[in-house]
């Protein structure tokens, strides 16, 4: 008899605003939950975000979509950011990850 094992990982995620991660999750097309009890988002996909903890619950294999929610967290906030301070933001050529912010 086959015997199969999940094993769930937690990684940090250190969310201040959770509008700026909904944004985020509405950005990268990902349909949620948002618990009316405690601080919890949970993805379609099994992902929990405990915005309490400040922790990502999920397994191994879903760790590519946790990094791409925490780019694009980061990259909603920097454009806030920008937004706000009236500087400019470009995306490095190079590297889709890196974001230059610069003030003329």
């Amino acid at each position: 008899m086959p015997c199969y094992q999940i094993q769930l990982m937690t990684v940090e995620f250190n969310v201040n605003r959770i509008d700026l991660l909904e944004k985020a999750l509405r950005g990268l097309n990902y349909s949620f939950i948002k618990s009316e009890v405690a601080n919890i988002i949970r993805l379609d996909s099994g992902i929990e975000i405990n915005l309490d903890e400040k922790v990502v619950i999920a397994t191994s294999s879903e760790m590519g979509t946790v990094n791409r929610v925490k780019r694009k967290y980061a990259e909603v906030a920097l454009t806030e950011v920008a937004q706000k301070k009236k500087w400019i933001m470009k995306r490095d050529l190079r590297n889709s990850n890196k974001f230059e912010l610069r003030r003329y």
